[in-house]
């Protein structure tokens, strides 16, 4: 009986050891996790720095501040880093962090917070060296494909300066040196073609055949010059007042056969003669012998005196002569 009870008793203060064992083994709620008084980690899975400099946490999570250093320099504007399976590795060994890779081949990639340069702000600035230095009058530029798009990082300002700018005139080609921000060593080489521009009207709207072109209808563009040929138009007067002929896009450039003057006294027609002077206006009838838009010139028989005179075009049906054929009108 004594022997049972020493027993019983005996594996009764086993238990409570064990139990005790594992109470104290087991962490407090809300400790950090640490492996052999490392702390452990994760790595993330996408990284995007400021300024320059790559941190401890901007690889891995959970990394105590203390430790938190710059690991490496940030990559350039535009551009990213990358870590390799062996490289993070390294970096977790030579802090002390502990850290389990959860796939076969983990890797990281670090992205510069930038901002890119708007390729219009390209061209002008380009435009502008051109016009100051190689070329006469208006020119716009077409930058070829760029291998690398310039950037700047996100708290710098754009600032644009051109640098060996050089130009061809035969081939219409540019090269040269341009820096974006005021960090001006990073340079990118940009090269490409040169357009010299012409001004010509171009309609404000769509305008259909049949229609009659009216000032308000006209504004000017600058078009590259090899769009304009001699059948181009290039003078509003050769379209105020005429008639359209064929379909005209609003915008583009406007063909010489794309209109035809307005007659407004067709041949053989009867029409007004008229002169008009600060002090006196008189009319009489006459015959048109040839057919005039606004602003021709052409020859009328007065009906009465059967006299011919030349007249200029003023309106539908009407004609005025000058003072000096004032005889014309008896």
């Amino acid at each position: 009986m004594n022997t049972h009870r020493s027993l019983k008793a005996l594996a009764t203060s086993i238990s409570g050891l064990l139990l005790a064992g594992v109470i104290a083994t087991t962490p407090a709620a809300g400790a950090a996790k640490v492996k052999d008084n490392r702390p452990e980690v994760t790595l993330k899975d996408h990284g995007l720095v400021n300024g320059d400099g790559i941190k401890l946490s901007d690889v891995f999570s959970g990394v105590p501040t203390d430790l938190d250093i710059k690991v490496s320099n940030s990559p350039a504007p535009g551009k990213s880093a990358r870590f390799t399976p062996g490289q993070l590795r390294q970096l977790a060994d030579q802090f002390g962090l502990s850290w389990r890779p959860l796939r076969a081949r983990p890797r990281i990639v670090i992205d510069r917070a930038s901002k890119a340069v708007p390729m219009v702000s390209l061209r002008r600035a380009i435009e502008e060296e051109l016009r100051a230095a190689h070329v006469e009058g208006e020119v716009e530029v077409e930058i070829s494909r760029l291998r690398v798009k310039p950037h700047v990082a996100s708290e710098s300002e754009i600032s644009i300066s051109v640098r060996d700018l050089s130009y061809d005139d035969r081939a219409k080609r540019f090269a040269a040196l341009v820096s974006v921000s005021e960090d001006s060593s990073r340079l990118f080489k940009i090269s490409g073609r040169a357009y010299s521009l012409i001004s010509i009207p171009v309609t404000v709207r769509h305008v259909t055949p049949g229609e009659i072109i009216k000032a308000s209808d006209i504004a000017w563009r600058s078009v590259r010059t090899f769009r304009s040929n001699y059948n181009s138009i290039t003078d509003p007067e050769m379209l105020i007042g005429f008639k359209v002929r064929r379909p005209i896009i609003a915008g583009k450039v406007i063909r010489r056969t794309d209109v035809t003057p307005n007659i407004l006294v067709p041949r053989g027609e009867l029409v007004t003669i008229q002169l008009k002077t600060q002090f006196m206006r008189l009319t009489t009838r006459g015959k048109a012998l040839d057919a005039g838009a606004r602003g021709d010139t052409i020859r009328v028989r007065n009906t009465k005196s059967n006299k011919i005179v030349e007249a200029r075009v003023v309106g539908p049906g009407v004609v005025s002569i000058q003072r000096i054929s004032v005889a014309a009108l008896n």
